[in-house]
């Protein structure tokens, strides 16, 4: 069976021959980066080989790091994604100290095409932070790494949920509290947004996620959509350790 791909999903097919590859899938938010590696062997296609992949001009020793921990770049880490798309087109590769490569996807077709070649577990490398942190200085707390980890630990416990997390009914089962939510959602942006209708919405989407997170696993209301109790705390707390965890992945190790 011979299978069409477009340029760009061949190119991406040679990165992943190489298990010293990170791949980071880029969507328009900044919480909606997230890094992946795929060690499973890969067929040999005629393709332009992976050092002709663009990249932007990158610093002695410490690669792109400094383009990653610019406050503009932090702040609007869309806009500067979305401006090396502009200048080096939709498939285009950082450096990182300590990671190495990062081949950065946006088009829909390759991020299905980094998906269909993935192996048995995925890798994500920022997962191993917290397993090194969980096996050495946190062991009284967890016994597992769980999901977060890129072993057989993770395949154990995805196995054990994946029939509930992935059945229709399930999902049926809390359909009227997530309606309830995004009715309350709805409100609120009413409420909230400018004269012009128009609203700037990470905050409030946060609220919601918390909110319909704490319905789902906790069988509680945490208040995040109305500014109190646990849920704005939760809030608070989440962008503390991502601010953290983003010098623990950037800076070298």
């Amino acid at each position: 069976t011979t299978v069409k791909m477009s340029p760009h999903s061949r190119t991406l097919l040679n990165t992943l021959k190489s298990p010293s590859i990170n791949i980071c899938i880029w969507a328009k938010s900044q919480s909606s980066l997230c890094l992946m590696q795929s060690t499973q062997e890969r067929k040999s296609l005629e393709v332009a080989p992976f050092a002709a992949m663009p990249s932007p001009i990158a610093w002695p020793l410490v690669g792109h790091l400094p383009f990653l921990l610019k406050k503009s770049t932090q702040d609007n880490m869309d806009q500067a994604f979305e401006g090396l798309r502009d200048e080096l087109g939709d498939i285009f590769r950082l450096r990182l100290p300590g990671l190495g490569n990062m081949v950065v996807i946006f088009k829909p077709e390759d991020i299905k095409t980094l998906y269909s070649n993935e192996g048995k577990f995925p890798i994500v490398p920022t997962f191993q932070i917290f397993e090194k942190i969980k096996k050495t200085m946190m062991t009284d707390r967890y016994t597992s790494c769980g999901l977060v980890s890129n072993n057989e630990e993770w395949y154990n416990v995805r196995h054990l949920v994946q029939q509930d997390m992935m059945r229709p009914k399930s999902a049926l089962y809390f359909l009227s509290d997530i309606e309830a939510i995004a009715s309350e959602l709805v409100e609120k942006i009413v409420k909230i947004k400018d004269d012009d209708g128009i609203l700037e919405p990470s905050e409030v989407l946060r609220e919601f996620a918390a909110e319909s997170i704490g319905s789902v696993f906790l069988g509680t209301r945490l208040g995040a959509l109305h500014g109190e109790g646990d849920g704005t705390r939760l809030i608070e707390l989440q962008k503390q350790t991502m601010s953290l965890y983003m010098k623990l992945f950037l800076l070298p190790r």
